[in-house]
């Protein structure tokens, strides 16, 4: 890992997919073929002559990201050690109890003070959009409505490369109170839902990206400060 990523106070950015930040401390790998994946493609791209010759998809992802199972807790980070934890498009993959696990151990890690941002998949978004449009009956428009709605809903998620990569696809879907409720179970306090690149995490016009249709929430909250 580099030396700006283990330095303290860290900023972790966890499933970092292939949007990542040399200053942060990028961690991925959801699945047991994920993972034998990412170490196999970071010893490629140790080597100087093939990493120019990989596709410009495969030199995405850092040489150095840390890969981890999420649900192997705890989280390779000492206690204390963190200022700022990024997560986006991550936890739909993790039953609910252990996502309230990881969130436990995010708590763990980061200093007083120290701010978390989720940016999820919004159901309560695409249930609302649904609904307000008008009751078309069956039509072409019917037909285009309820793929859209089903789109939102992550359809991405049913290619085999995605499968296999993220054992199995999309456990859960969040609102905002679900979201708000998890982040105070855990000890995170002055939870608030934010816009787009709008918050105090750094570095979001990197790490942050939209998934059109697909409409997110995205919400930060705070460890509470040292007494």
């Amino acid at each position: 890992m580099s030396e700006a990523a283990t330095r303290p106070p860290l900023r972790i950015n966890l499933g970092c997919g292939a949007r990542w930040k040399s200053t942060w401390s990028n961690l991925d790998g959801g699945s047991r073929a994920k993972r034998l994946w990412l170490r196999a493609l970071r010893a490629v791209r140790a080597i100087p002559v093939v990493d120019r010759l990989l596709p410009a998809k495969f030199r995405q992802y850092p040489k150095d990201v840390v890969v981890w199972d999420m649900l192997r807790l705890p989280l390779p980070y000492r206690t204390g050690s963190a200022s700022v934890m990024f997560s986006q498009y991550s936890f739909e993959y993790m039953r609910t109890e252990h996502m309230q696990a990881v969130l436990n151990d995010c708590r763990r890690i980061l200093a007083p003070g120290g701010l978390i941002r989720l940016c999820q998949v919004d159901i309560a978004e695409i249930v609302a959009r649904y609904t307000a449009e008008a009751d078309v009956g069956p039509s072409p428009e019917a037909l285009d409505r309820a793929r859209r709605f089903l789109e939102c809903l992550g359809g991405e998620h049913t290619k085999l490369s995605v499968r296999l990569l993220h054992g199995g696809g999309h456990q859960q879907l969040f609102d905002a109170p679900k979201l708000e409720w998890m982040l105070s179970q855990a000890g995170f306090t002055d939870v608030r839902f934010v816009n787009f690149h709008e918050g105090d995490c750094p570095d979001l016009d990197v790490l942050e990206a939209t998934f059109e249709p697909i409409p997110l929430i995205r919400v930060e909250a705070r460890v509470p400060d040292a007494k």
